[in-house]
């Protein structure tokens, strides 16, 4: 466009945008759209922007990216907030015309070094809590008017002495930082009032000594040089802020009963030693891990009212009392090779996260009960130590892993209905004393063996979670009485000569994976039925003890999972004097969970329809491996009719790193709610295309359930041919609570042919570019619901038409050597945005068919042209 004429750019989304204008002539933007949008403005003659807006709006304006000295003058027309993200390593120099004040609010991270040529006084609004990283190369005086009342981080560098004229009588928050020596002047014709906390004076070693009268409620961050004594004494509900970043000890006096909030930070290992004459009470908060070392002769009684991860890595041999008295989540990083004395004082609960990759010797001393939720997902080596017994009420959803080590036996009295994952690890003996009446969700994990010495003369109820192997080494003269329950298959690696008695009871099935070479002995009693899930890659020698006949009953709250697993056959050897009769009973229907790499046939020799009735409510695990095909092939005397039912969806949950290859053949449709977190590899093979042929004169609805992103990673040459057939047109109708998410991923090209009259409703999402070679003649019509970038690599020269439906944004990220011809058509307008994965929001109107022929990878060059 050229003169006065304008260029509506609907801003939306939160990733910059790099437009270079080719002009001289002024631009008019006016901008539309209600999210925070960075716009680089590049070009090689000096471009002049005019902004209007249409809607309140932040537009984060980048105006220079220059790499040199060159004087560039930026004439700022609007008095509505404008960002300035400054960016560059070379000098740059900034005249600024500012007909009136502006409110900026500065973001970027790298150093700018910048020339401030302008001598009257520039007044900024302060308004951003980003840090700003000033390199200040100039000597002569600068007078900004500084106003704002939120924080700003400013970093000053630089050699030279830099003045500041500071004209403003309202008070300015400042976070002063940096490592090099500064001198800092205040000088200004009124007053200047620096809010900061109420502290005694601080004096810390660096340049010059600067004494800070604090004032206000506001954080303070300093860099503590040197291991002089620091006295602080927090007001009532003050916020203290210490960024730690030395290694020498920092003496910290604690003085006083009231409440204080201690917001701690730093990455280096500080050691503090805490020094507390009254009971005092920190709420800590922690952004950012701290390296703690607490040290302290008297003990600590500290009331942990923040739900924040705190990091404290505890050092020396001297005990620390914690006194816990919130059932608020603390999460401990316990780093540290040394012994730990950990007085614990409370009754109530407390839910204690546990992480750290180092050994930690833990000494648990108490004498009153203690109920710890453990959570958290990292190692932890805890040694357990102590000549009273430890109570331990353990609760608690994510798993915790726990490394046993120590020959003391540990009482442990076992509470809870929530599961807790332990994963035993270590060759020493645990003892563990198993108390209580309540049930208790005990997941076993680990690979090393665990030996277990179970005692107790009471009932203990093990609900047995979890999925990695566990070796365990069952030992103990008396009888152990176990209730077995547990949805989740558990594998266990029995190991000895003496003969293990088992009183299995429970109506819910368990899954035992028997691994090991000698033979298990396993004497089953109970008067209940067994409900006996074998799995196993090896051979297992099951010598069973039994002279009546076993009737294994499939039935239960959970579904039976079959798994078939390994390169070869499960090879089940059975011994014993007298045969196995395995009456198969229950007119319930079976849930099959297939897993391995040979094909799985199920052959059904039924007249009548057979029904497979999937009741599940948990994900079914589905993990694909094996570069064989398999073969899912349905047999039968009778024509077999698969019928899904079920008051829920099946969940299937899809796993595998190893491509897999499928031959799909069926049918009747299938309604699946798809989830999983690791992509699964489809490799897609066959000289016929896959044809889904749906025989019905009814639309066929696809109902598509599912919020979580899908990751299908396509990694396929030969192209794929979907097409629908039937006695009538097919309607596919997508539906479900909400769009389907398709994450698009795979470096190797994919040719689709799609067909269709239909529109189909996609929220495109992916990182990785997907290369999609369009071999279509007919137009394909795709109703954009997503708002994140779709990456498509076009390796094609032909005109690719794409007929869009709906209103909302359409992320494309165009990518490709060769020019790419988009013709868009469709009544509505519809926002589309463009160059990889930052988006330009271009809003397309409906008269004719716009063309554009987009060339090239980042960043894109749009030459304004009259339409």
């Amino acid at each position: 466009m050229k003169g006065a004429e304008s260029i509506t750019l609907e801003l939306k989304g939160a990733e910059p945008v790099t437009l270079e204008l080719k002009g001289a002539e002024p631009i008019t933007l006016e901008l539309k759209g209600a999210d925070n949008v960075t716009l680089e403005l590049k070009g090689a003659k000096p471009a002049t922007t005019e902004l209007k807006e249409a809607e309140p709006i932040t537009v984060e304006l980048i105006t220079l990216d220059q790499k040199g000295a060159e004087l560039s003058t930026t004439e700022l027309k609007e008095a509505e907030p404008i960002t300035l993200e400054l960016k560059g390593a070379d000098p740059i120099t900034l005249e600024l015309k500012v007909p009136e004040p502006i409110n900026l609010e500065y973001k970027g991270a790298e150093p700018i070094t910048t020339e401030l040529k302008d001598a009257e006084p520039i007044t900024l609004d302060l308004k951003g809590a980003e840090s700003i990283t000033l390199g200040l190369k100039e000597a002569e005086q600068i007078t900004p008017e500084l106003k704002g009342g939120e924080p700003i981080t400013l970093e000053l560098k630089g050699a030279e002495s830099i003045r500041l004229g500071l004209k403003e009588t309202e008070p300015i928050t400042l976070e002063l930082e940096g490592g090099e020596s500064i001198t800092v002047k205040l000088k200004g014709a009124e007053p200047f009032t620096l809010e900061l906390k109420e502290v005694e004076p601080i004096t810390p070693e660096g340049a010059e000594p600067i004494t800070l009268q604090l004032k206000g409620a506001e954080l303070i961050i300093l860099d503590l040089k040197g291991a002089e004594p620091f006295t602080q004494e927090p007001n009532e509900a003050q916020t203290i802020t210490l960024e730690l970043k030395e290694a020498e000890p920092i003496k910290l006096e604690v003085k006083g009963a009231k409440h204080t909030i201690l917001e701690l930070k730093g990455a280096e290992p500080i050691t503090l030693e805490l020094k507390v004459a009254d009971p005092i009470t920190l709420e800590l908060k922690v952004p950012e891990p701290i390296n703690q070392e607490c040290k302290g002769a008297e003990p600590i009684t500290t009331e942990l009212k923040e739900g924040e991860p705190i990091t404290v890595e505890l050092r020396g041999a001297e005990p620390i009392t914690l006194q816990l008295q919130e059932e608020e989540l603390i999460t401990l990083d316990l780093k540290g090779a040394e012994s730990i004395r950990l007085g614990l004082k409370d009754v109530e609960q407390t839910t204690l996260e546990l992480k750290g990759a180092e050994q930690i010797t833990l000494e648990l001393m108490a004498a009153e009960p203690i109920t710890l939720q453990l959570k958290g997902a990292e190692l932890i080596k805890l040694q357990l130590k102590g000549a009273e017994p430890v109570k331990l009420q353990l609760k608690g959803a994510e798993p915790v892993t726990l490394q046993l080590k120590g020959a003391e036996p540990i009482t442990r009295q076992l509470k809870g209905a929530e599961p807790v994952t332990l994963q035993l690890k270590g060759a020493e003996p645990v003892t563990l004393q198993l108390k209580g009446a309540e049930p208790v969700t005990l997941q076993l994990k680990g690979a090393e063996p665990v030996t277990l010495q179970l005692k107790g003369a009471e009932p203990v109820t093990l609900q047995l979670k979890g999925a990695e192997p566990v070796t365990l080494q069952l030992k103990g003269a008396e009888p152990v009485t176990l209730q077995l329950k547990g949805a989740e298959p558990i594998t266990l690696e029995v190991r000895g000569a003496e003969p293990v008695t088992l009183q299995l009871k429970g109506a819910e099935p368990i899954t035992l994976q028997l691994k090991g070479a000698e033979p298990i002995t396993l004497e089953l009693k109970g008067a209940e039925p067994i409900t006996l899930e074998l799995k196993g890659a090896e051979p297992i020698t099951l010598e069973l003890k039994e002279a009546e006949p076993i009737t294994l009953e499939l039935k239960g709250a959970e579904p039976i999972t079959l798994e078939v697993k390994g390169a070869e056959p499960i090879t089940l050897e059975v011994m014993g004097a007298e045969p196995i009769t395995m009456e198969v009973m229950g007119a319930e229907p079976i849930t099959l969970e297939v897993m391995g790499a040979e094909p799985f046939t199920l052959e059904v020799m039924e007249a009548e329809p057979f029904t497979l009735e999937l009741k599940e409510a948990e994900p079914v695990t589905l993990q694909l491996k094996g570069a064989k095909p398999i073969t899912l092939q349905l047999k039968g005397a009778e024509p077999i009719t698969l019928q899904l039912k079920g008051a829920e969806p099946i969940t299937l949950e899809l796993k595998g790193a190893e491509p897999i290859t499928l031959q799909l053949k069926g049918a009747e449709p299938i309604t699946l709610q798809l989830k999983g977190a690791e992509p699964i590899t489809l490799e897609l093979k066959g000289a016929e295309p896959i044809t889904l042929e749906l025989k019905e004169a009814e639309p066929i609805t696809l109902e598509l359930k599912e919020a979580e992103p899908i990751t299908l990673e396509l990694k396929e040459a030969e192209p794929i041919t979907l097409e629908l057939k039937g006695a009538e047109p097919i309607t596919l109708e997508v539906k479900g609570a909400e769009p389907i998410t398709l994450e698009v991923k795979g470096a190797e090209p994919i040719t689709l042919e799609v067909k269709g009259a239909e529109p189909i409703t996609l929220e495109v999402k992916g990182a990785e570019p997907i290369t999609l070679e369009v071999m279509g003649a007919e137009p394909i019509t795709l109703e954009v619901m997503g708002a994140e970038p779709f990456t498509l690599e076009v390796m094609e020269a032909e005109p690719f038409t794409l007929e869009v439906m709906g209103a909302e944004p359409f992320t494309l990220e165009v990518m490709g050597a060769e020019p790419f011809t988009l013709e868009v058509m469709g009544a509505e307008p519809f926002t589309l945005e463009l160059k990889g994965a930052e988006p330009i929001t271009q809003e397309l109107k409906e008269a004719e068919p716009i063309t554009q022929e987009l060339k090239g990878a980042e960043p894109i060059t749009l030459d304004l042209k009259e339409a």
